[in-house]
Protein backbone atom coordinates (compact mmCIF):
# COMPACT_ATOMS: atom_id res chain seq x y z
CA UNK A 1 0.00 0.00 0.00
CA UNK A 2 2.71 2.29 1.04
CA UNK A 3 4.12 2.14 -2.40
CA UNK A 4 1.32 3.89 -4.21
CA UNK A 5 1.07 6.45 -1.61
CA UNK A 6 2.31 9.92 -3.49
CA UNK A 7 1.76 12.87 -1.76
CA UNK A 8 4.51 15.62 -0.48
CA UNK A 9 2.85 15.93 2.71
CA UNK A 10 3.24 11.90 3.91
CA UNK A 11 6.96 10.63 4.61
CA UNK A 12 7.28 8.37 1.24
CA UNK A 13 8.77 4.87 0.91
CA UNK A 14 11.85 4.73 -1.25
CA UNK A 15 12.77 1.05 -1.07
CA UNK A 16 12.50 -2.32 0.47
CA UNK A 17 14.59 -4.70 1.01
CA UNK A 18 13.33 -8.54 2.13
CA UNK A 19 16.78 -10.32 3.05
CA UNK A 20 17.36 -8.82 6.09
CA UNK A 21 14.53 -6.83 6.04
CA UNK A 22 14.86 -2.94 5.45
CA UNK A 23 12.38 -0.37 4.64
CA UNK A 24 13.94 2.47 3.34
CA UNK A 25 11.83 5.69 4.06
CA UNK A 26 12.52 9.61 3.69
CA UNK A 27 15.16 10.99 5.27
CA UNK A 28 12.87 14.43 6.68
CA UNK A 29 15.13 17.13 8.28
CA UNK A 30 14.12 18.12 11.63
CA UNK A 31 11.81 16.86 14.42
CA UNK A 32 8.93 15.87 15.16
CA UNK A 33 5.97 17.78 16.73
CA UNK A 34 6.04 16.51 19.92
CA UNK A 35 9.68 17.79 20.77
CA UNK A 36 8.74 21.26 18.54
CA UNK A 37 5.52 21.93 20.88
CA UNK A 38 7.20 21.25 24.25
CA UNK A 39 10.88 22.64 23.52
CA UNK A 40 10.73 25.59 25.57
CA UNK A 41 13.79 26.85 24.18
CA UNK A 42 11.75 27.96 21.36
CA UNK A 43 9.40 31.16 22.55
CA UNK A 44 6.10 31.49 21.20
CA UNK A 45 7.42 34.33 19.43
CA UNK A 46 8.94 32.49 17.22
CA UNK A 47 6.38 29.30 17.17
CA UNK A 48 3.62 32.32 16.50
CA UNK A 49 -0.25 31.59 14.95
CA UNK A 50 0.94 31.86 11.55
CA UNK A 51 3.50 28.87 11.82
CA UNK A 52 1.17 27.21 13.73
CA UNK A 53 -1.63 27.36 11.09
CA UNK A 54 0.56 26.17 8.63
CA UNK A 55 1.80 23.29 10.19
CA UNK A 56 -1.50 22.38 11.02
CA UNK A 57 -2.93 22.97 7.05
CA UNK A 58 0.13 20.32 6.09
CA UNK A 59 -1.17 17.92 8.52
CA UNK A 60 -4.60 18.31 7.21
CA UNK A 61 -3.65 18.19 3.54
CA UNK A 62 -1.95 14.88 3.96
CA UNK A 63 -4.88 13.05 5.94
CA UNK A 64 -7.15 14.79 3.37
CA UNK A 65 -4.89 12.85 0.69
CA UNK A 66 -5.32 9.97 2.54
CA UNK A 67 -9.24 9.82 2.96
CA UNK A 68 -10.10 11.00 -0.43
CA UNK A 69 -7.82 9.82 -2.87
CA UNK A 70 -8.39 6.25 -2.18
CA UNK A 71 -11.35 4.20 -2.07
CA UNK A 72 -12.24 2.78 0.71
CA UNK A 73 -10.26 5.61 2.47
CA UNK A 74 -7.27 4.80 4.19
CA UNK A 75 -7.11 5.42 7.96
CA UNK A 76 -4.18 6.36 9.44
CA UNK A 77 -5.03 5.29 13.26
CA UNK A 78 -1.73 6.66 14.65
CA UNK A 79 -2.26 10.33 13.85
CA UNK A 80 -0.10 12.11 16.63
CA UNK A 81 2.39 14.79 17.37
CA UNK A 82 5.19 12.36 17.44
CA UNK A 83 4.19 11.52 13.89
CA UNK A 84 4.36 14.19 12.30
CA UNK A 85 7.81 15.77 11.51
CA UNK A 86 8.46 19.55 10.95
CA UNK A 87 10.13 20.10 7.83
CA UNK A 88 10.92 23.67 8.53
CA UNK A 89 10.02 27.12 10.86
CA UNK A 90 9.86 29.35 8.34
CA UNK A 91 6.55 30.56 7.66
CA UNK A 92 6.73 32.30 4.61
CA UNK A 93 8.69 28.77 3.05
CA UNK A 94 7.11 28.06 -0.29
CA UNK A 95 6.98 24.56 0.34
CA UNK A 96 5.87 22.02 3.07
CA UNK A 97 6.15 22.62 6.86
CA UNK A 98 5.40 19.48 8.58
CA UNK A 99 5.20 15.96 6.99
CA UNK A 100 3.48 13.09 8.31
CA UNK A 101 4.24 9.27 8.77
CA UNK A 102 4.11 5.89 10.22
CA UNK A 103 0.67 5.98 7.87
CA UNK A 104 -0.37 2.10 7.46
CA UNK A 105 1.76 1.15 9.88
CA UNK A 106 -0.06 1.03 12.72
CA UNK A 107 -2.14 -2.53 13.94
CA UNK A 108 -6.12 -2.45 14.78
CA UNK A 109 -6.44 0.08 17.80
CA UNK A 110 -8.98 -1.88 19.99
CA UNK A 111 -8.54 -5.92 20.34
CA UNK A 112 -11.08 -6.85 23.58
CA UNK A 113 -8.45 -9.28 24.54
CA UNK A 114 -6.09 -6.68 24.75
CA UNK A 115 -5.03 -3.26 26.41
CA UNK A 116 -5.71 -0.29 24.21
CA UNK A 117 -2.38 1.27 22.95
CA UNK A 118 -0.18 3.15 24.82
CA UNK A 119 -1.01 6.07 22.85
CA UNK A 120 -4.72 6.26 24.21
CA UNK A 121 -4.43 10.18 24.66
CA UNK A 122 -4.93 10.60 20.86
CA UNK A 123 -7.43 8.10 19.97
CA UNK A 124 -11.34 8.24 19.52
CA UNK A 125 -13.68 7.71 21.69
CA UNK A 126 -15.21 5.06 19.30
CA UNK A 127 -11.77 3.74 19.06
CA UNK A 128 -11.32 3.32 23.04
CA UNK A 129 -15.02 2.09 23.11
CA UNK A 130 -15.41 -1.32 24.75
CA UNK A 131 -18.46 -1.99 22.71
CA UNK A 132 -17.14 -2.89 19.90
CA UNK A 133 -18.40 0.22 18.33
CA UNK A 134 -17.13 0.38 14.29
CA UNK A 135 -15.18 3.22 13.55
CA UNK A 136 -13.80 4.72 10.33
CA UNK A 137 -11.72 7.38 8.95
CA UNK A 138 -13.46 10.04 10.80
CA UNK A 139 -11.64 8.47 14.15
CA UNK A 140 -8.20 10.41 12.36
CA UNK A 141 -10.24 13.81 12.63
CA UNK A 142 -10.80 13.20 16.28
CA UNK A 143 -6.99 12.78 16.87
CA UNK A 144 -6.29 15.94 14.30
CA UNK A 145 -7.88 17.85 17.03
CA UNK A 146 -5.77 16.60 19.87
CA UNK A 147 -2.65 17.58 17.26
CA UNK A 148 -4.15 20.71 17.10
CA UNK A 149 -5.06 21.37 20.45
CA UNK A 150 -0.85 20.07 21.44
CA UNK A 151 -0.03 23.06 18.52
CA UNK A 152 -2.09 25.63 20.61
CA UNK A 153 -1.15 24.94 24.11
CA UNK A 154 2.45 23.33 23.71
CA UNK A 155 1.32 20.67 26.56
CA UNK A 156 0.61 16.93 26.94
CA UNK A 157 -2.88 15.86 26.25
CA UNK A 158 -4.83 15.22 29.85
CA UNK A 159 -1.63 16.11 31.51
CA UNK A 160 -3.52 18.24 33.68
CA UNK A 161 -5.95 15.88 35.21
CA UNK A 162 -3.92 14.67 38.48
CA UNK A 163 -6.95 12.30 39.34
CA UNK A 164 -6.05 10.28 36.38
CA UNK A 165 -2.41 9.58 37.85
CA UNK A 166 -1.04 7.29 39.97
CA UNK A 167 1.82 8.11 41.95
CA UNK A 168 4.60 5.49 42.47
CA UNK A 169 7.93 5.94 44.30
CA UNK A 170 11.55 3.98 44.23
CA UNK A 171 14.03 4.27 46.78
CA UNK A 172 18.06 4.73 44.94
CA UNK A 173 20.02 1.78 45.05
CA UNK A 174 22.59 1.94 48.11
CA UNK A 175 25.43 4.13 46.70
CA UNK A 176 23.77 5.50 43.87
CA UNK A 177 21.78 8.47 44.88
CA UNK A 178 24.90 10.63 44.50
CA UNK A 179 25.80 9.25 40.86
CA UNK A 180 25.39 11.73 38.03
CA UNK A 181 24.67 9.47 35.27
CA UNK A 182 22.60 7.15 37.20
CA UNK A 183 20.44 10.00 37.92
CA UNK A 184 20.19 11.52 34.44
CA UNK A 185 19.17 8.16 33.17
CA UNK A 186 16.10 7.85 35.96
CA UNK A 187 15.13 11.01 35.19
CA UNK A 188 15.33 10.41 31.18
CA UNK A 189 13.18 7.87 32.48
CA UNK A 190 10.47 9.75 33.86
CA UNK A 191 11.74 10.14 37.70
CA UNK A 192 12.25 12.61 40.07
CA UNK A 193 14.48 12.79 42.74
CA UNK A 194 13.99 14.70 45.76
CA UNK A 195 17.21 13.26 47.50
CA UNK A 196 15.74 10.72 49.17
CA UNK A 197 13.09 8.66 46.87
CA UNK A 198 12.35 8.50 43.01
CA UNK A 199 9.05 9.74 42.28
CA UNK A 200 6.88 9.17 38.93
CA UNK A 201 3.54 8.98 37.54
CA UNK A 202 1.61 6.54 35.32
CA UNK A 203 -1.98 6.43 34.09
CA UNK A 204 -4.13 5.05 35.41
CA UNK A 205 -5.77 4.11 31.36
CA UNK A 206 -8.74 2.13 32.25
CA UNK A 207 -10.26 5.28 34.23
CA UNK A 208 -8.95 7.33 31.80
CA UNK A 209 -10.95 5.77 29.09
CA UNK A 210 -14.01 5.51 30.90
CA UNK A 211 -13.91 9.56 31.41
CA UNK A 212 -13.68 9.90 27.57
CA UNK A 213 -15.71 7.68 26.16
CA UNK A 214 -18.87 8.04 28.91
CA UNK A 215 -17.94 11.36 30.24
CA UNK A 216 -16.70 13.47 26.90
CA UNK A 217 -13.78 14.15 29.45
CA UNK A 218 -11.43 16.65 26.67
CA UNK A 219 -8.60 18.71 27.30
CA UNK A 220 -9.73 21.81 28.62
CA UNK A 221 -8.46 24.73 26.01
CA UNK A 222 -6.94 28.26 27.62
CA UNK A 223 -8.64 30.93 27.35
CA UNK A 224 -6.18 32.90 25.21
CA UNK A 225 -6.41 30.85 22.41
CA UNK A 226 -7.70 32.38 19.03
CA UNK A 227 -11.27 31.63 18.89
CA UNK A 228 -10.89 30.22 15.46
CA UNK A 229 -8.49 27.84 16.68
CA UNK A 230 -10.41 26.82 19.49
CA UNK A 231 -13.34 26.70 17.62
CA UNK A 232 -11.55 23.92 14.90
CA UNK A 233 -10.41 21.98 18.05
CA UNK A 234 -14.01 21.37 19.21
CA UNK A 235 -15.66 20.65 16.64
CA UNK A 236 -13.29 17.68 16.00
CA UNK A 237 -13.50 16.03 18.94
CA UNK A 238 -17.21 15.96 18.98
CA UNK A 239 -18.06 12.63 20.24
CA UNK A 240 -20.40 11.69 17.12
CA UNK A 241 -18.50 11.18 14.43
CA UNK A 242 -20.81 12.22 11.85
CA UNK A 243 -20.45 15.80 13.71
CA UNK A 244 -17.00 16.45 12.43
CA UNK A 245 -15.76 18.34 10.27
CA UNK A 246 -13.96 16.28 6.95
CA UNK A 247 -10.49 16.98 6.15
CA UNK A 248 -10.78 19.02 3.02
CA UNK A 249 -12.96 21.43 4.77
CA UNK A 250 -10.03 21.68 7.54
CA UNK A 251 -7.92 22.63 5.05
CA UNK A 252 -9.91 25.48 3.67
CA UNK A 253 -10.97 26.55 6.84
CA UNK A 254 -6.85 26.88 7.12
CA UNK A 255 -6.44 28.34 3.79
CA UNK A 256 -8.87 31.22 4.91
CA UNK A 257 -6.87 32.12 7.94
CA UNK A 258 -3.52 31.66 5.20
CA UNK A 259 -4.84 33.48 2.01
CA UNK A 260 -0.93 33.67 0.64
CA UNK A 261 -1.16 30.08 0.63
CA UNK A 262 -2.24 28.75 -2.94
CA UNK A 263 -4.81 26.01 -2.70
CA UNK A 264 -3.69 22.27 -4.30
CA UNK A 265 -5.60 22.44 -7.51
CA UNK A 266 -3.58 25.45 -8.42
CA UNK A 267 -0.59 23.02 -9.04
CA UNK A 268 1.90 25.12 -7.61
CA UNK A 269 5.50 23.27 -7.38
CA UNK A 270 5.91 22.13 -3.74
CA UNK A 271 9.61 22.47 -2.47
CA UNK A 272 11.27 20.56 0.50
CA UNK A 273 14.40 21.76 1.88
CA UNK A 274 17.57 19.52 0.39
CA UNK A 275 19.56 17.17 2.30
CA UNK A 276 22.40 14.67 2.08
CA UNK A 277 20.83 10.79 1.19
CA UNK A 278 20.87 9.02 4.24
CA UNK A 279 20.31 5.50 5.61
CA UNK A 280 20.34 3.37 9.33
CA UNK A 281 22.18 0.56 8.74
CA UNK A 282 21.88 -2.37 11.52
CA UNK A 283 24.59 -1.15 13.53
CA UNK A 284 22.92 2.16 13.92
CA UNK A 285 20.47 0.30 15.75
CA UNK A 286 22.29 -0.39 18.63
CA UNK A 287 24.03 3.21 18.71
CA UNK A 288 20.93 5.13 18.31
CA UNK A 289 23.27 6.91 15.44
CA UNK A 290 21.82 7.28 11.49
CA UNK A 291 24.65 7.08 9.08
CA UNK A 292 24.98 9.86 6.27
CA UNK A 293 26.75 8.60 3.02
CA UNK A 294 29.74 10.37 2.32
CA UNK A 295 29.38 11.09 -0.94
CA UNK A 296 25.41 12.20 -0.90
CA UNK A 297 24.35 11.87 -4.71
CA UNK A 298 20.94 12.38 -6.07
CA UNK A 299 18.87 11.37 -9.04
CA UNK A 300 16.23 12.62 -11.34
CA UNK A 301 12.84 11.26 -10.66
CA UNK A 302 11.16 9.48 -7.41
CA UNK A 303 12.34 6.43 -6.65
CA UNK A 304 9.65 3.35 -5.96
CA UNK A 305 11.73 0.49 -5.52
CA UNK A 306 15.33 -0.82 -5.01
CA UNK A 307 16.78 -4.20 -5.34
CA UNK A 308 20.78 -5.30 -5.11
CA UNK A 309 22.39 -8.00 -7.85
CA UNK A 310 25.79 -8.49 -7.48
CA UNK A 311 27.85 -5.06 -7.56
CA UNK A 312 24.50 -2.88 -8.69
CA UNK A 313 21.68 -1.65 -7.24
CA UNK A 314 18.61 -1.49 -9.56
CA UNK A 315 16.15 1.29 -8.63
CA UNK A 316 12.91 1.43 -10.27
CA UNK A 317 10.89 5.06 -10.45
CA UNK A 318 7.80 6.65 -10.98
CA UNK A 319 7.91 7.16 -14.32
CA UNK A 320 8.98 3.74 -15.48
CA UNK A 321 12.30 3.91 -15.99
CA UNK A 322 14.67 1.38 -14.54
CA UNK A 323 18.01 2.54 -13.51
CA UNK A 324 21.06 0.73 -12.52
CA UNK A 325 23.94 2.25 -10.62
CA UNK A 326 27.53 0.64 -9.37
CA UNK A 327 27.63 0.36 -6.22
CA UNK A 328 31.03 1.60 -5.69
CA UNK A 329 31.05 4.43 -7.47
CA UNK A 330 27.69 5.23 -7.84
CA UNK A 331 27.61 6.17 -11.41
CA UNK A 332 25.02 5.00 -13.22
CA UNK A 333 25.76 2.09 -15.77
CA UNK A 334 22.51 1.91 -17.78
CA UNK A 335 18.83 3.17 -18.15
CA UNK A 336 15.60 1.00 -19.02
CA UNK A 337 12.12 2.52 -20.27
CA UNK A 338 10.51 -0.29 -18.21
CA UNK A 339 6.95 0.44 -17.95
CA UNK A 340 6.23 3.63 -20.56
CA UNK A 341 5.24 6.04 -17.82
CA UNK A 342 3.57 3.70 -15.48
CA UNK A 343 5.03 3.17 -11.54
CA UNK A 344 7.74 0.39 -11.20
CA UNK A 345 5.64 -1.33 -7.99
CA UNK A 346 8.53 -3.70 -7.79
CA UNK A 347 11.45 -5.22 -8.53
CA UNK A 348 13.02 -8.68 -7.77
CA UNK A 349 16.10 -10.58 -8.87
CA UNK A 350 16.07 -14.73 -9.65
CA UNK A 351 19.43 -15.98 -10.50
CA UNK A 352 20.60 -13.90 -13.80
CA UNK A 353 17.67 -11.97 -14.42
CA UNK A 354 15.62 -9.46 -12.58
CA UNK A 355 11.65 -9.14 -12.30
CA UNK A 356 9.71 -5.64 -12.75
CA UNK A 357 6.14 -5.30 -11.94
CA UNK A 358 4.68 -1.90 -13.09
CA UNK A 359 1.41 -0.04 -13.30
CA UNK A 360 0.86 -0.69 -17.13
CA UNK A 361 -0.42 -4.66 -15.46
CA UNK A 362 2.75 -6.14 -17.00
CA UNK A 363 5.44 -8.00 -15.31
CA UNK A 364 8.56 -7.77 -17.35
CA UNK A 365 11.69 -10.07 -17.05
CA UNK A 366 15.41 -8.39 -17.80
CA UNK A 367 18.49 -9.95 -18.28
CA UNK A 368 21.33 -8.91 -15.74
CA UNK A 369 24.16 -9.50 -17.83
CA UNK A 370 22.72 -7.29 -21.45
CA UNK A 371 19.69 -4.90 -19.28
CA UNK A 372 17.27 -5.90 -22.18
CA UNK A 373 14.07 -8.45 -22.20
CA UNK A 374 15.15 -11.59 -21.35
CA UNK A 375 11.82 -12.77 -22.61
CA UNK A 376 8.11 -11.70 -23.17
CA UNK A 377 6.24 -9.84 -20.79
CA UNK A 378 3.62 -11.66 -18.52
CA UNK A 379 0.63 -9.71 -18.60
CA UNK A 380 -1.52 -9.60 -15.48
Amino acid sequence: MMTRLESTYLVSMLGIQLQPLRIVLEYVPGRDLSKIVRDQRISNEEFHWKLRCKIALDIARGMSYLHTQFSPPITHRDLRSPNCFVVSMEPDWAGVNCKIADFGLAQFVYSPATEPLLTWQWLAPEVLSTQKISYDERSDIFSFGIVLWEIATRSFPYDEYHHLKITKEELPPPGLESDKAFLESMEKNGWNFDGEVFRAYEWNKHLAIEQITDNELRPSIPEDTPSFFSHLIRSCWQTSPSARPTFPSLCDSFLELLPEIPKENEKEPIKVPQSPIRYSSYKAKYSGDDTVLNSPFCVTGIVTTMEIVDSSVWAGFADGKIQVFDIKTTRKKFEILAHKHHKVYCLHSVGSSIWSGGGDNLICVWSTKVSSLQNHSLSC
